[in-house]
Formats: structure tokens, C-alpha cells, sequence
């Protein structure tokens, strides 16, 4: 009876508080959705994070492989105009011989006038100048060898560019994998209190095992997103690390890049004309224009100046003779027919010109699509946050009006934990709108040309395309380069 008595007891006290437990589920519940609320905030806006995207950019533009290569090239296509001024410089030689020989010596007109030199050793040495006068036309080689150098600097502006913007898609693809890793976390705090919850009414006979049947389920996917989703962020990092050079390390959302304020017009403009890829176009053009002025100059008369200084032991007489020789000559090679080569050259160049103007119309083309689709990105994406703002502002509302009518019993524990995902939702959405807004932000920039070191006033030494080019234009000796061979 006492034991009948005790039951008794115990079951009463639940009917009349019948919801001491679901208010006791409900404060686990809240606690566990302002944990999810300040976790969704701390991806954005925690204070003490090291790595900014401006330490990341500059970490890639002074030792990303891809970078480096592009610079090394560019030296490299600076030689090209020393080659074409290398025409009207002299050319000396020096060479020499040496040998054994015997010389024997006859007058016909004197009987027995034989005389024999055994022994000779027959040397010579020789220094020759030679010097180009005029050969077809003096400037298209250097023209054409200084246009490739524009085209190839452009070329470098224009590998930095996608460098720096990999590097933004990089560390936002990180700060999304991060944010998504927090929200499949927080979410999954949130489904092990609802799924504790079922468990604890099922066992008190106030919910229904198939209530925690659902719950576990919920859990168990819950549990494979999250796993997937850390899964994505150590490809993010990977990535970043290919392309910074280092792993990343406490990022925080960045400040929207200066300068991506003009109309949708003056980008176009801007991209159409100033777009690194255009620009190499443009001189590649006028590169292949001085090819065909190169190639045509190959059917005109050639002018060389050769002085020669010769000295000449035991070559003749007899032992211990010697000759001394100088002379100064003026050559004129006029062509008359070269087989045909040389005009199949000039038709070829200039079949070549008419394809890197077409190319140019071309990249031109591409360059005011893409700075159209930068635009209409970075106009979507700035309405999203927007929008995503109000969503946020209103899952506070809701989650506020929830928790009230709960108090009142007019609400489930389902809806407060629902209405509270519902919030955390919105704001990793609006985290993903934001990093959107961003990196297209940085597209814009890419497509009108400036998305460079100098022009996002990266903490860097500038690489200067110029000093090598003034080093090598002029020089006459020298066989160093930047990197010597190993």
C-alpha cells in the first residue's frame, strides 16, 4: 500500500504541474539556441584573429610560384630587345692556327736552284670587326622586340590579377567551409537536446517513440552533415595553402575593397580599354604590324663594314718569315631571288597580324562580358544582403514572439528549437551573401585592371618590370641573371 501510496504520490505531483518538464526541456533548449547564436556571430566578428585577407595577398604576391614563373618569363622576353639592338653593334672575332709543314722552293729558269725548308711550323692569327651598315629597314626588330615586352608586362599584370583573386576566393572559401562546420555544429547541439527531450517525455509517457524515432534520425543526418562539412573545410585550406604559401590562421570577414564605385557603364568602359588582357592584345597587334616590316626588310640590299688584322709566321719562304696583312672592306649583298622564302615569310606575317587583331577584338569582347557579369554579381549579391539583413532582424522577432507563446503554452518545444534554427539559418546566410558581395567585389576590380598590389596598396616591396628591362637594354657584357643556373 505504501508503495501504491508513493506511486500515487509521484503521479499526482506530475498532473498537477504537467509542465514542470517540458519547461525544463524549454530552458535546455534556449540555452543551447543563444550557444548557436553566439557561435554564428563569432565567425564574423570575433576580435583576436591573426591572418587578414591583406596579409594573405601580400603573403601570395611576394612567393607564389605562379607569380614568380610569370616575372622570370617577363625577364626573359626583356632580352629579346638587347637581341635586336645586337644588330647594329660590331661583331669581333679572334681565331688562329698552327701546324707542321715543309716548303720547297724552284726556279725554273736556274738549273739547280732547289732550296728546301724542312722543319716549319705555319701559325696565323687574326682579329676581325665586322659591322652592320644597313640591313632592309633599322626599326622593326627592335619595334617588334619592345612591343613583346608590353604585351608580356601586361601579360604579368594580368597572371597577378588571377593570383590575388584566387587568393580572396581562397580565404572566403575557407571562412564559408568555417561558417557552414559552425552551423551543422551548433545545429547539431540543437537536435541532441531535442532528441534528449524526446527521450525523457517518451520515458515519462508524454511523447511517443516514434517521436524518438524521427529525433534520432535527425541526428544521425546531422551528425554525416557535419562530418562532410569539416571534410570541406580541410579542402579549403588546402587549397588556401597552395595559393598563399601558408595555412590559414584565425580569419575574419574583411572590409569591402576601395574603389568599386563607378556606374555599370564607366566599368564597362574602363574594362574595355585598361583590362590587362586587352592591353597584351593591343601590343601582341602591334607586334606582329613590326613583324611584317621585319620580314620585308629581308628582300632589301644589306650593307656590312669588315676591317681585318692578320699576322702570319713560316707560311712562306722560309723559316722565320712573316706577314703582316690589314685591310678594310665595304660589302653590298643585294637579293634578287631567295626562292620564294622570304615573301612566303611576308605573306605569313602578315596573315599573322590580321590574327592577332581579330584576337584582340576577341579578348576585348570577352573583357566587357566579364566586367558586365562582375556587375550584375556584385548588384546580386549586395541584395541579398540586404534582404538577408531583414531576414535576420525578423527570425529575432519570431524567435522572441515563439518563446513568449510558448510561456503561455500556446507553443510546442519543436517550435522554439525551430524558430531559433530558423534565425541561426538566416544569419549563415547572410555570412554567405557578405563573402559573396565581397569576392565580387574583387571581380570588378580584376575586370577594370586593378586588382594589383599597387592598386590595393598591398604591404609589399612592388615588383618593378622596369629595372630589369633598363639593366639588359643597354648592356654590351655580361652573362648573370636573376637566378643563376644550379
Amino acid at each position: 500500500m505504501r508503495s501504491h501510496g508513493r506511486k500515487s504520490k509521484r503521479t499526482s505531483s506530475k498532473e498537477n504541474n504537467p509542465t514542470m518538464g517540458r519547461h525544463r526541456i524549454t530552458t535546455a533548449a534556449i540555452l543551447v539556441g543563444l550557444m548557436s547564436s553566439a557561435a554564428a556571430l563569432t565567425v564574423v566578428a570575433s576580435p583576436g584573429w591573426a591572418m587578414s585577407l591583406e596579409d594573405a595577398l601580400a603573403l601570395a604576391y611576394q612567393s607564389n610560384p605562379q607569380l614568380v614563373a610569370a616575372r622570370a618569363q617577363l625577364r626573359a622576353t626583356d632580352e629579346g630587345v638587347p637581341q635586336a639592338l645586337g644588330q647594329w653593334k660590331p661583331q669581333v672575332t679572334l681565331s688562329g692556327s698552327i701546324g707542321k709543314g715543309s716548303l720547297k722552293q724552284h726556279y725554273d729558269e736556274i738549273p739547280n736552284s732547289t732550296t728546301r725548308y724542312d722543319g716549319l711550323t705555319p701559325s696565323s692569327t687574326a682579329v676581325q670587326l665586322t659591322q652592320q651598315v644597313y640591313s632592309g629597314w633599322t626599326n622593326p626588330s627592335v619595334d617588334r622586340a619592345e612591343a613583346t615586352v608590353e604585351s608580356q608586362r601586361a601579360t604579368l599584370t594580368a597572371t597577378e590579377q588571377t593570383v590575388l583573386l584566387q587568393v580572396v576566393q581562397a580565404y572566403m572559401g575557407v571562412l564559408q567551409s568555417q561558417q557552414v562546420v559552425d552551423a551543422n555544429r551548433s545545429n547539431l547541439q540543437v537536435l541532441t537536446q531535442q532528441r534528449n527531450a524526446a527521450r525523457e517525455r517518451a520515458d515519462l509517457r508524454q511523447g511517443t517513440r516514434t517521436d524518438l524515432a524521427q529525433a534520432d534520425t535527425r541526428l544521425a543526418s546531422a551528425q554525416a552533415s557535419l562530418e562532410q562539412a569539416q571534410a570541406n573545410l580541410r579542402s579549403a585550406g588546402a587549397t588556401f595553402e597552395q595559393v598563399v604559401g601558408q595555412k590559414p590562421v584565425q580569419l575574419r570577414l574583411p572590409p569591402p575593397p576601395p574603389g568599386v564605385n563607378e556606374t555599370r557603364d564607366g566599368i564597362v568602359a574602363t574594362a574595355s580599354a585598361a583590362n590587362p588582357n586587352v592591353v597584351a592584345a593591343e601590343k601582341s597587334m602591334k607586334a606582329a604590324e613590326a613583324a611584317i616590316d621585319v620580314a620585308t626588310g629581308q628582300l632589301l640590299p644589306s650593307v656590312t663594314v669588315q676591317a681585318l688584322a692578320q699576322r702570319s709566321y713560316e707560311t712562306g719562304i722560309g723559316l722565320g718569315f712573316t706577314q703582316n696583312n690589314a685591310q678594310i672592306t665595304a660589302n653590298v649583298n643585294v637579293p634578287l631571288y631567295e626562292a620564294g622564302i622570304v615573301r612566303s615569310q611576308v605573306r605569313q606575317a602578315k596573315e599573322t597580324y590580321a590574327q592577332t587583331r581579330a584576337e584582340r577584338d576577341n579578348v576585348r569582347t570577352q573583357a566587357i562580358a566579364a566586367a558586365q557579369q562582375a556587375v550584375d554579381q556584385l548588384d546580386g549579391a549586395r541584395a541579398r544582403v540586404v534582404a538577408q539583413r531583414q531576414s535576420v532582424d525578423a527570425g529575432r522577432v519570431a524567435l522572441d514572439g515563439v518563446r513568449a507563446e510558448f510561456g503561455a503554452g500556446q507553443r510546442t518545444l519543436y517550435d522554439i528549437l525551430q524558430a531559433q534554427q530558423d534565425l541561426f539559418n538566416a544569419q549563415v546566410a547572410l555570412t554567405q551573401a557578405e563573402v559573396d558581395s565581397l569576392t565580387a567585389s574583387y571581380q570588378v576590380l580584376q575586370a577594370v585592371g586593378r586588382l594589383t598590389a599597387r592598386d590595393l596598396k598591398l604591404p609589399v616591396k612592388l615588383y618593378d618590370p622596369e629595372a630589369h628591362y633598363n639593366d639588359v637594354r643597354g648592356r654590351w657584357f655580361g652573362l648573370g641573371g636573376s637566378v643563376d643556373k644550379d
